[in-house]
C-alpha cells in the first residue's frame, strides 16, 4: 500500500495501495476494517454497469472522514484510501488502521521504480497501482511512469496504461488516450483505447 502525500486542496487524502495477498482476502480486509469501525456502507458500484471490471465501496467515518475501497478486476489491483476535511484526522485514521492491521505498503519510491525487470502481467499491475496512487491528485511523476508506459514495446503494458486512464481525472490522461486511439502500433490497442476514450469523455 501507498501512502499518498496529502493534497493541498479543501479535501485531504491518505490513499494505501496494497501488496496484493495471495488468497484473496483483499476485500474482505477492507470490509474487517469497516466492521471494526462500525462504519456503515454509503455507495457502492454493485449492480452498476463496471462493476464487471472494477469494485468501488464507500464507507462512512464521521460525517466529515470516509474510507474507500477501489479494486481494479482485470490486474486484481486494489487500494484503500481515507479522504476527508481535516489533514491531521486523515493522516491519523491512516496510521491507525496501517498499524492495527499490520497492512503492508508499497512506499512512492517502490511505485515509480523502474519496471523493466517485471514480466508482462507484473508491469501491468505496476502501472494499474501508479494510477490507484494517483487518482484524481495531478501528480507529475506518477503521471509521467503511465505516459512513459502508453510507449513500451509490448502492446500489454500499452494497454495497461490505456486502461489506467479510468482511474484518473487530469486532462493528460484524455490525451494520451486520444493519442493512443489515434497512433498506437497494435489494432487491438487503438480500439480499446479509442472504446475507453468513448466511455470517459
Amino acid at each position: 500500500m501507498v501512502l499518498r502525500d496529502t493534497d493541498t486542496g479543501p479535501v485531504t487524502i491518505g490513499g494505501m495501495i496494497h501488496r496484493e495477498p495471495t488468497d484473496g482476502t483483499l476485500r474482505g480486509r477492507a470490509e474487517l476494517i469497516a466492521t471494526a469501525g462500525h462504519w456503515p456502507l454509503v455507495e457502492s458500484n454493485a449492480g452498476e454497469a463496471d462493476e464487471s471490471y472494477r469494485c468501488y465501496l464507500l464507507w462512512g467515518v464521521t460525517p466529515a472522514l470516509w474510507m474507500m475501497y477501489l479494486e481494479d478486476r482485470t490486474t486484481q489491483t486494489a487500494a484503500i484510501e481515507f479522504f476527508g476535511t481535516d489533514g491531521s484526522e486523515v493522516a491519523e485514521i491512516v496510521r491507525r488502521v496501517t498499524l492495527m492491521f499490520e497492512l503492508r505498503p508499497y512506499q512512492r519510491h517502490e511505485l515509480l521504480a523502474d519496471a523493466a525487470g517485471l514480466s508482462g502481467r507484473e508491469k501491468g499491475r505496476a502501472v494499474l497501482r501508479v494510477a490507484l496512487a494517483m487518482g484524481s491528485d495531478d501528480d507529475p511523476e506518477y503521471f509521467g511512469a503511465i505516459q512513459r508506459a502508453s510507449h513500451d514495446p509490448d502492446p500489454d503494458i500499452r494497454n495497461a496504461a490505456a486502461w489506467s486512464t479510468l482511474y484518473l481525472s487530469n486532462a493528460e490522461s484524455l490525451a494520451m488516450l486520444a493519442r493512443m486511439a489515434a497512433e498506437d502500433p497494435d489494432p487491438n490497442v487503438r480500439k480499446a483505447s479509442a472504446e475507453l476514450l468513448s466511455e470517459i469523455g
